[in-house]
């Protein structure tokens, strides 16, 4: 693998992984739909051996320790900081591997490959969301729902693949050509498009995962302040009517 090739898909990967937990996270507080990161994870510790897990937990307990924050009101926070992380990069991985792919391969071996990867893995991870997911919606709801995101994925992963990977002419080239001049001016404008590309790749990413980070977490406030009045309703209703208070004479 080149190290263009990594560099661009990493670049993409981390582009394209950040508002797809952005959107999850939206969806998850506006719609009640699953969170597919904590899902998988959850699956994951399943798979895994006890002492694998126990291992685990017991080291995140230590790191926890070790900069002097509470295990109780941390802990969950950081096993969810996990899985997010766990997903940001196998997503990341995953782009990489799809841009050493398309380098390898004819332009006329790309078709069809983005709407394959989506179902590759969005299948896989529609039905882990489906099944292992807290959400009270329907589980075919929450399938289509992850299999649509990692439909898109795989459109623009592999759209990116051609706009950045396609190869300008070598040196070698131009010396050889006829029209040298006319071959610079293409191998420059293929440049500038890649950053121009880049660039409003990652405008238009950075807005989507900024504007949907704020909106999840204004949802996730507001239920939280819902639920939390709801409870101390609860709570008021099932506390026994109290005697009045008797003032006792001063002694």
């Amino acid at each position: 693998m080149k190290l263009r090739t990594l560099g661009f898909g990493s670049l993409v990967g981390v582009m394209l992984a950040a508002p797809m937990i952005a959107m999850m996270y939206v969806a998850q507080h506006l719609v009640k739909l699953s969170f597919t990161p904590f899902d998988l994870f959850d699956w994951i510790a399943r798979l895994l051996p006890g002492p694998v897990v126990t291992f685990g937990i017991d080291r995140m307990v230590d790191m926890l320790l070790l900069f002097g924050a509470s295990v109780s009101g941390t802990a969950k926070t950081a096993e969810q900081g996990m899985a997010v992380g766990l997903f940001f990069v196998g997503v990341v991985v995953a782009t990489i591997i799809v841009f050493w792919y398309v380098e390898a391969r004819d332009q006329a071996e790309w078709g069809g490959l983005g709407p394959l990867l989506g179902v590759i893995l969005g299948i896989p991870a529609g039905i882990v969301t489906a099944y292992i997911g807290q959400s009270t919606l329907h589980p075919a709801i929450n399938f289509l729902w992850v299999f649509a995101l990692f439909i898109t994925w795989g459109n623009l992963t592999v759209k990116s693949g051609r706009r950045l990977l396609t190869v300008p002419a070598t040196p070698a080239e131009l010396e050889s050509a006829e029209d040298g001049e006319e071959v610079q001016e293409e191998r420059s404008v293929q440049v500038i498009d890649r950053r121009k590309f880049l660039i409003q790749m990652g405008v238009a990413t950075a807005t989507i995962t900024v504007a949907g980070a704020g909106l999840g977490r204004t949802l996730a406030v507001s239920e939280r302040e819902r639920l939390e009045n709801e409870l101390a309703a609860i709570q008021s209703r099932q506390m026994p009517d109290m005697p009045p208070m008797i003032e006792l004479p001063n002694e």
